[in-house]
């Protein structure tokens, strides 16, 4: 458990970049662009380098904090037919 707390506070909002420099995130924009003329669907891509403090202590995981912040952007499976 330690080590899981040691990796996410050593993480930061730097380690974006260096994982994802300027070129990388202008490849996946343009992807998501041209994949996004192809169905009547939206993509969306969100980066999150650690969990919070909080949620570590909480024992959220990573899979759990990625379908809150699908959540909080709005994101879901939707159906064309489906009014919201």
């Amino acid at each position: 458990m330690m080590r899981r707390y040691f990796t996410h506070l050593m993480h930061s909002r730097l380690a974006i970049g260096r994982a994802f420099p300027e070129a990388t995130l202008t490849a996946i924009e343009v992807a998501v662009r041209e994949a996004e003329r192809s169905h009547a669907g939206q993509i969306r891509f969100a980066i999150e380098a650690a969990l919070d403090w909080r949620e570590l202590r909480a024992g959220v995981d990573a899979r759990a904090r990625a379908i809150d912040v699908s959540r909080f952007c709005g994101c879901g499976i939707r159906s064309k037919t489906t009014a919201y």
